[in-house]
C-alpha cells in the first residue's frame, strides 16, 4: 500500500447473472427469499460504481478534474464477447456501433427475457473507459465490428503492414511512417478475404498495389535459383 492518485473505487468490479450466486432472477430482486438482501447488495453495487464514475475528481496524474473511474460493463450476447462504456450522459455504448442503452437496459440483459448471461461490472482508470470497453486497439474502429481488434488499423491509427522490415506491425498514420514502399494499414484491409485483418495476420499480406512487385520479386527469386544450380552444374 502507497500514496495513490486515483479514487478508492478504481479497480472495484461486481458481476450481476446466473454465474453469481448473489444475483437474483429478475433485476427488482423480488421473490429471492432469504437472499434478497444480497442480491440488493449486488445491485447496490452496481449503482455506486456508475455514481462514482459521473463525481468529478481532481487529479495531479490525470492532468486536473477526472471523474473518479470509467465505468465498462462486459457480457457475452449469443455466443459473442461484448463490451459497453458508460457515457457521459449515463447511457452505455456497445462496442457494436449499436445505439446506446440505459444501464437498467444492460442489467436487464442478465436475466431471463434477456440473454440470461453474466455481466461484469468494473470501475478503470479515468480515461481507459474506451479503449478497455469497446475500442482496445484504439483505433477508432469499436471491437465488435473490427476485423482485427488486438491491433489498430482504424482510420485515425494504423499498422505497418509493408516497408522497412523493422517498421512492420509498429503504429502509423500513413505510409511515410513505414519507410520505403510502406503502407499503412488504417482502412480494414483484408487481403486473403478471411475476415481477419492484415494488420493481425501472421505473415504481412501484400497490400494493394504491391501484388506486382511482390510477383516480380517471385520470378527474380526463381531466375537467379536456376541460374545457381546451371553454375553449379557447370563446375561439376
Amino acid at each position: 500500500a502507497f500514496p495513490s492518485d486515483v479514487a478508492p473505487v478504481v479497480g472495484q468490479q461486481v458481476s450481476i447473472g446466473p454465474g453469481n450466486p448473489d444475483s437474483c432472477d429478475d433485476m427488482t430482486c423480488n421473490d429471492c427469499g432469504l437472499g434478497n438482501q444480497i442480491c440488493i447488495d449486488v445491485v447496490d453495487r452496481i449503482n455506486v460504481l456508475n455514481a462514482r464514475a459521473a463525481e468529478p475528481f481532481d487529479s495531479f496524474v490525470f492532468g486536473g478534474t477526472v471523474t473518479e473511474c470509467d465505468a465498462i460493463a462486459k457480457t457475452v450476447e449469443g455466443g459473442v464477447v461484448k463490451g459497453y462504456a458508460r457515457q457521459s450522459s449515463g447511457l452505455y455504448r456497445p462496442d457494436d456501433g449499436t445505439a446506446e442503452i440505459t444501464e437498467a437496459a444492460l442489467r436487464a440483459k442478465a436475466f431471463p427475457g434477456g440473454d440470461e448471461q453474466d455481466i461484469v461490472y468494473s470501475c478503470v482508470p479515468p480515461g481507459s473507459g474506451e479503449r478497455m470497453g469497446i475500442d482496445r486497439d484504439a483505433d477508432s474502429v469499436l471491437d465488435g465490428v473490427d476485423n482485427c481488434p488486438s491491433w489498430p488499423n482504424g482510420a485515425t491509427l494504423g499498422s505497418c503492414t509493408a516497408g522497412d522490415a523493422g517498421l512492420l506491425g509498429l503504429s502509423c498514420t500513413g505510409a511515410v511512417d513505414c519507410g520505403t514502399g510502406g503502407f499503412c494499414s488504417q482502412a480494414q484491409e483484408d487481403g486473403d478475404s478471411n475476415g481477419t485483418g492484415d494488420a493481425c495476420e501472421p505473415t504481412f499480406l501484400p497490400e494493394p498495389g504491391g501484388s506486382a512487385g511482390a510477383a516480380l520479386g517471385v520470378l527474380l527469386v526463381t531466375m537467379l535459383s536456376r541460374r545457381g544450380r546451371r553454375a553449379g552444374i557447370g563446375r561439376s
